[in-house]
Parts: C-alpha cells; sequence; structure tokens
C-alpha cells in the first residue's frame, strides 16, 4: 500500500513528477540568485564587518520598493499559463507587452528614488558608520532594481507556458558575472580598484542587465512571434493592462507589504547593534536556502494551477498545491538537521576569513537564531505554496488584504512593541516573527480549503 501510495503521488498528472519537471529549472534559478547574495554578504563579512551590516537592511528596503512592481509585471506569468490552459497562444505577446509598460512605469520611480539615500537611511537611524556603507548600496540597489522588475515580465513568458529552462541558464550566466565582479570590485582584486560595498552593488547591476539581455534576446525572435505574436503585439492595449493591474497588482502589493513586514523586522533589529544585525544578515543569508527554492516551486504551482484553471480542471489545481506543499516540507525536513544540529556548517563560509575581532559573537549568535529559522521556514512553506495555489486562480486580493491585516497586527506591532519597549531582544523578535508565519499560512489554508478560488479566471471569457 505504501509503494502504491509513493508511486501515484509521484505519477500522477500534477503530482510530485509533473511539479518538479516544471519547478527545478526555477528553483536553479532562484537558487542562483541565492548564491548571488551569499557570495555577496560572504565577501562583505571579509572586508568589514560595517558593511556587512549596511547589506542587509539596504537590500531589503530597496527591494522592498521593488518588490511592488516586480510582482505585478511577474503576475504577467498566471496570464500565460491560463492563455495556455485555454488554447489561446496567440494573446500572450500583448499581456507580455502590457507587463513591460508597467515595468517602465516603477524604473522612473526607482531611478527618483536612488537619490534619496541620505535622507532615507538618517531618517532610520542605524549607527553613523554603517549608515555611510548604506548610503553607497542603495544607489546602486535602485538602479539594478529598475532590471529586475523587467525580469518579472519576462521570466514570466517562458515560466508560464512550462519552458524554464532558458530561465535556468540566464540566471546562471548572471550568477557568474556577479561572483566573478564581487571578488574583484569588493577587494580590488586582478588590477581592478578596491570599491568595496559600492562594487557589490555595481556586480548586481551587470548581472541583472546580463540576466535581461539573455532573456530578451531568446523571446523577441520571429518564429516566437509567429506562435504568440511577442513583436507584432507590442501595441499599449488598454484592457488588457487594466486586466494586468486589476489582478496583478494585489499581488504586487502583497509582495510589497510582505516585504514591508521583513523591513520593519530587520530595521528594528538593527536599532538593536551592529552585532544583532550582522547576526540576522547571516541567519537570513542561510534561511534562503530555505526561501528561494520555495519560491521556485510556488511559481510552479501557480503555473500548473493557472493551466488548470484555464482548461477548467479545478480538482487538478487543487493537486499541484499538496503536491508542492509536500514536497517544500520534505525538503525543509532535510535541511532543518543542519538548521538544528549542525548550524556551524552553514555559518563556517561567512567565519573562515572574517576580519572583525567580534566575529566569534556574531557567529555564536547566529548559530542559536538558526534553530528558531528551522520552525520558521516549514510556516513560510505553507504560506508560499497555498497562497501560490490562490494567486494561479486569481484570488489576489484576499491574499492581499490577509498580508495586510495580520502583517499590521500579528507582525509590525508586536515586534515594535518586543523590541523598542519591552526590549526583550532578538530572540523574542524571532519567535514573533514565527507566529506571523504560522497564522498567515493556516489563514491561506483556511481560504483554500473552502473552494472559492475554484471558480476564478484571470483571462477573457
Amino acid at each position: 500500500m505504501i509503494k502504491t501510495l509513493i508511486y501515484n503521488l509521484w505519477s500522477r498528472k500534477n503530482g510530485y513528477k509533473d511539479l518538479l519537471w516544471i519547478a527545478y529549472p526555477l528553483i536553479l534559478s532562484t537558487s542562483a540568485f541565492t548564491i548571488q547574495v551569499f557570495v555577496d554578504r560572504m565577501f562583505l563579512s571579509w572586508y568589514s564587518p560595517q558593511a556587512l551590516a549596511a547589506a542587509l537592511p539596504t537590500g531589503v528596503l530597496s527591494f522592498n520598493i521593488v518588490s511592488f512592481f516586480m510582482g505585478t509585471s511577474q503576475y504577467v506569468g498566471t496570464f500565460v499559463a491560463q492563455y495556455v490552459g485555454a488554447k489561446s497562444p496567440e494573446k500572450i505577446g500583448n499581456i507580455l507587452w502590457q507587463g513591460i509598460y508597467f515595468s517602465a512605469i516603477g524604473g522612473l520611480i526607482l531611478i527618483t528614488l536612488s537619490f534619496f539615500s541620505e535622507t532615507i537611511f538618517n531618517f532610520i537611524g542605524h549607527d553613523p558608520l554603517v549608515r555611510e556603507e548604506q548610503f553607497k548600496y542603495w544607489r546602486f540597489l535602485t538602479i539594478a532594481g529598475i532590471f529586475q522588475i523587467q525580469l518579472g515580465a519576462l521570466t514570466s513568458f517562458f515560466s508560464g507556458r512550462n519552458k524554464t529552462y532558458p530561465i535556468m541558464w540566464a540566471s546562471f550566466a548572471a550568477t557568474f558575472v556577479n561572483i566573478g565582479l564581487n571578488y574583484c570590485l569588493i577587494f580590488g582584486n586582478f588590477g581592478f580598484p578596491e570599491m568595496g560595498i559600492s562594487g557589490a552593488g555595481l556586480s548586481t547591476i551587470v548581472a541583472t542587465i546580463t540576466n535581461v539581455t539573455i532573456l530578451s534576446y531568446l523571446i523577441f525572435k520571429p518564429k516566437n512571434n509567429t506562435k504568440y505574436q511577442v513583436i507584432s503585439s507590442f501595441h499599449f492595449n488598454r484592457k488588457s493592462f487594466y486586466r494586468l493591474i486589476k489582478f496583478g497588482m494585489p499581488n504586487g502589493f502583497t509582495f510589497f507589504l510582505n516585504m514591508t513586514v521583513f523591513s520593519i523586522f530587520v530595521l528594528l533589529i538593527g536599532r538593536i547593534g551592529i552585532i544583532e544585525l550582522a547576526a540576522t544578515n547571516i541567519a537570513m543569508n542561510v534561511a534562503m536556502l530555505a526561501f528561494m527554492p520555495m519560491v521556485g516551486l510556488g511559481i510552479a504551482v501557480m503555473v500548473s494551477v493557472g493551466q488548470a484553471i484555464g482548461a477548467k480542471t479545478p480538482d487538478l489545481a487543487k493537486r499541484a498545491t499538496y503536491s508542492g506543499l509536500q514536497i517544500s516540507w520534505i525538503y525543509l525536513s532535510f535541511l532543518s538537521i543542519f538548521y538544528i544540529f549542525f548550524p556551524q556548517v552553514l555559518v563556517f563560509p561567512f567565519e573562515s576569513n572574517a576580519s572583525s575581532e567580534n566575529f566569534n559573537e556574531i557567529a555564536d549568535l547566529t548559530k542559536n537564531i538558526l534553530k528558531l529559522v528551522a520552525l520558521w521556514s516549514f510556516f513560510d512553506a505553507l504560506g508560499i505554496m497555498i497562497s501560490s495555489g490562490l494567486k494561479g486562480a486569481g484570488d489576489t486580493k484576499f491574499i492581499m488584504l490577509s498580508v495586510g491585516v495580520i502583517g499590521t497586527f500579528v507582525a509590525a506591532i508586536p515586534v515594535y512593541i518586543v523590541l523598542e519597549i519591552f526590549s526583550m531582544g532578538i530572540y523574542a523578535a524571532f519567535i514573533n516573527g514565527t507566529i506571523f508565519l504560522a497564522v498567515l499560512g493556516i489563514t491561506y489554508l483556511i481560504r483554500f480549503r473552502n473552494g472559492k478560488w475554484e471558480n476564478m479566471r484571470v483571462i477573457e471569457n
């Protein structure tokens, strides 16, 4: 019976095999981004504790702004998936262009914000030495964000059609560029100038442009225009743009709200001290080993649900969502062994060449935090997988409202009280974060089980 059960879970339509076939290039792609960030932070930990402490809050805050526009442009993938399910491939090109036009709006806003680094970080009030590094890093990350928003739309052309390998190879190329330039520009190796955290920022810009260039070349080919009209349907379409805004903007706002809650969490921890902020930086970097593959798997769930909804087979959509949740928990069960019992293995890359005399204290604190991250990750996976199923159908407004309410009253306000009023310290903050993810994930699960999403569509009837 067990053998038969495992075989069915693996081989049935929208079971483990189908989902992993779509997901593993996306998992490798998001893992490549994880490696970029991981190496960034590792090199900066070797460079100086101030650069390391500045990297996480600056990166989180800049991506917080990028996330709104990227979450909206990325929702093009749900449209593409539902058009594929409904057998209307000729409509894919035009919705892709609406995502590109929306990305341009986000780019203009980011260019404007790149000039306000000192105003923003003086208001936040971190240590003056950390602030100087934040000023520099912010200017580069906001420019890189312009191209990250475009990637949201461009990758959707491939992921929505289950053609995820180009995304993977483009990400690999960008990662290779990023790591090589980081090594040269942060430390001044091979005759390059020593730029410190500015070198990490410049490397991010060049790597992101590399990714956009490769995907654009692969998309806008005559053979794709024949089937998907990716060139001939470049015109602005008011109705399609409105539909993208109607369904995609709540997704973008959800992304933004999630990042806002996380930004508040990180920025408040930064007010405790440099050691706590640096330890959180490393712990969150290590946690990306769990988080980013879940994002790739979540995209696969969203695409599978979108195609099933387009084809009017909601049972297959439900199966894909639960398959994604089960796969994620199996993966996290393995990873948690390292978080709990062998955290020194995960911290070692940061510790090996660290220049700070205080790094032993930072490393010990990080190892303790990772034990809390082990539990945190399971609730995070629940939220990612179930919300991906809801997004694939178009139930984005409910997700947005849930994050807004729960993020405010279970995360942002309590963590402020815990840290600023009662000074309960970093462990209490991480316990609060775990409670937030648990409440959010369970709320999504209740919504998913009531089945209202099964009758939703984002494309035209």
